[in-house]
């Protein structure tokens, strides 16, 4: 990066799935620049019982325990990696559907692209049910760079 080049703030969007792992380690093997400003952003959708007595429930606790534990895993996985890799990042963990999440936070951490993995669902269940890469896509006002599930190495690079 040269001296002129202002550092970018850049979002990536992650679960718990291999796939987000992998769009992570793709942007930092070939789009990552020294300076970088990450924010690292997980939205869990949290859908209320059909039958509210069944908040008070223990099983209704056990799932907002299982909840808790996913997010603060994920959380530590991503602190990790970005300790190993000597990077300070912010992480930002929020309630409500992915997407809207995703372009929020981006928006508000004026970011100026984001990364995500793609799960290449085929077109009948992406129509049918969405996908949060394509409503990204559609609704943020910056590039993003969606990682689809199998990468080819680039050429002279060996897989790792």
């Amino acid at each position: 990066m040269s001296a002129s080049t202002s550092p970018r703030t850049v979002a990536i969007a992650v679960d718990s799935s291999d796939l987000s792992e992998k769009a992570f380690d793709w942007f930092m093997d070939n789009v990552f620049h020294e300076g970088d400003k990450l924010v690292i952003i997980h939205s869990y959708e949290w859908l209320s019982p059909a039958i509210p007595e069944m908040i008070a429930s223990n099983a209704w606790e056990k799932q907002i325990e299982k909840r808790d534990k996913t997010v603060k895993s994920l959380e530590k996985k991503y602190r990790r990696k970005c300790k190993a890799l000597k990077l300070e990042a912010k992480i930002v963990v929020e309630g409500g559907p992915p997407g809207q999440v995703i372009c929020k936070i981006t928006e508000q951490e004026q970011a100026s692209f984001i990364v995500l993995g793609s799960r290449g669902e085929g077109t009948v269940r992406r129509t049918i049910l969405g996908s949060v890469s394509d409503y990204v896509i559609h609704h943020t006002h910056v590039p993003v760079v969606t990682v689809p599930a199998f990468v080819p190495n680039p050429p002279g690079k060996e897989s790792s």
